[in-house]
C-alpha cells in the first residue's frame, strides 16, 4: 500500500476543522468547556470562530476557567 501525503495548503488542524464547522452553523453563542490541558485549543477555536463571525458571544466553562475565574479574564478577555 502506498501512502501519499496531502499538500500542506490542503491540510487543516483539528482546531481549524472544528472552528470552520462551528462557524458554518452561524451561532449567536458559542459555549466551550475546557480542562487546563485543553484550554488553549478551546481559545484557538473561539478566536477562529470570532474571526469568521465577529458578533458571536463566547462562554467558557469547565474546570480551568472555573478555577481561575477573574484572573483568567485579564489574559483572555
Amino acid at each position: 500500500m502506498i501512502f501519499r501525503s496531502l499538500p500542506p495548503e490542503t491540510m487543516r488542524s483539528p482546531v481549524e476543522e472544528n472552528a470552520a464547522l462551528i462557524a458554518s452553523l452561524e451561532p449567536d453563542v458559542l459555549g466551550i468547556s475546557s480542562t487546563t490541558s485543553s484550554f488553549l485549543d478551546g481559545y484557538r477555536v473561539a478566536a477562529t470562530c470570532k474571526a469568521h463571525r465577529k458578533n458571536v458571544k463566547v462562554v467558557f466553562g469547565g474546570v480551568h476557567p472555573s478555577s481561575l475565574g477573574s484572573a483568567l479574564l485579564g489574559k483572555f478577555p
